[in-house]
């Protein structure tokens, strides 16, 4: 059964961010982030109560303070996309390593396989490739669901490497078979190096005819 005391905190919670967001939009930073400190103490599991108190304090200027409520968004709440979010917020804040040890860390404890594909990304674009490519390879062996192995085939292909970009393409249509998967590796940019090649054409026409080897029509001469 609910509390109803928790949820009255909760919606008291939601008010006062919503508040302290029209406190932030006219310049009132002091209010804002009174109403957030407050938004806090009544609702702290919630993670976009520390990441908007974390948001305000970037704004101030007050940098360090931002990225100690941003790290508790990501404790709370660390394989969502608040927690990619916190690692940008450290970037906008010039603290690369901060972020790159943030998403390391989500790599590490990950059990799916969306925080090691964006923590590949990040060390591709640092120029770190050896580290990049282990950091994909955990998020192979991760991926469960089509969405997972289209966006590590992405990342395959924006670093040079349509083999392995290949092999995820075909992997995201063994795990999701469908018309959508289909077209969503047909409109995926990051895809753009592969679209092109005859494999991947092949793939998606394969896909899209999964059961024209199997069907009735084909033998239905034989049992004439």
């Amino acid at each position: 059964m609910i509390d109803r005391s928790d949820l009255t905190s909760a919606l008291r919670s939601h008010v006062l961010r919503q508040q302290a967001r029209s406190f932030s939009a006219v310049g009132d930073s002091a209010k804002a982030i009174a109403g957030l400190q407050e938004s806090v103490r009544l609702d702290p599991a919630n993670p976009w109560a520390h990441r908007y108190l974390g948001v305000v304090y970037d704004r101030m200027g007050h940098f360090e303070e931002a990225i100690a409520s941003y790290r508790m968004a990501s404790a709370i709440d660390p394989y969502n996309s608040t927690a990619l979010n916190v690692a940008k917020d450290l970037e906008h804040l010039n603290r690369p390593d901060d972020a790159l040890a943030l998403e390391r860390s989500e790599c590490q404890e990950a059990t799916t396989a969306d925080p090691c594909t964006g923590y590949a990304r990040s060390l591709m674009r640092r120029g770190r490739r050896r580290e990049s490519t282990m950091a994909a390879a955990r998020a192979e062996s991760l991926t469960t669901h089509g969405a997972e192995a289209r966006a590590l085939a992405g990342f395959w292909a924006q670093a040079g490497a349509p083999g392995n970009a290949m092999r995820l393409v075909r992997r995201a249509l063994e795990l999701s078979p469908s018309p959508e998967m289909i077209t969503a590796l047909e409109r995926d940019s990051t895809l753009a190096a592969i679209r092109g090649s005859a494999e991947f054409k092949s793939a998606l026409r394969s896909a899209s005819r999964p059961a024209a080897s199997g069907s009735s029509g084909e033998h239905a001469p034989g049992r004439r």
